[in-house]
């Protein structure tokens, strides 16, 4: 199993959280437990789920991004968006998935100029 690692910094008015590992069945609770304290912890209510360096992800992982997190962050009145390069791990079907209900880009740099400009249209 490869060992799960969390990483959380902020950039402009947008938290990052990078997610280093798997997401699966067996260690979601951990990754729910953290990343709800991460957004509990922050004033900022934009976030980037930057999942460049997730090694795999099965169906539940997808379902935990789309309903855990999206549920919480549009409770804050807030955006979130997901990170998740060209040529990445992620299954090419998972990604259509995920892109049919969150923004998805392939750098921070974009995802956060993306949350710029909705929370000044918004």
């Amino acid at each position: 199993m490869s060992h799960l690692r969390f990483e959380k910094y902020e950039t402009g008015n947008v938290n990052v959280i990078e997610i280093h590992g798997q997401m699966l069945l067996n260690n979601l609770s951990k990754i729910r437990k953290r990343l709800m304290g991460e957004m509990k912890e922050s004033n900022i209510k934009n976030f980037i789920l930057d999942l460049s360096n997730v090694v795999s992800i099965d169906s539940n992982g997808i379902g935990f991004i789309i309903m855990t997190l999206k549920v919480s962050v549009r409770s804050r009145k807030g955006n979130m968006v997901l990170v998740i390069p060209k040529g990445s791990v992620m299954e090419v079907s998972k990604v259509i998935v995920l892109e049919k209900v969150l923004k998805v880009h392939e750098t921070i740099e974009d995802a956060r100029r993306y949350l710029l400009t909705v929370e000044v249209s918004g």
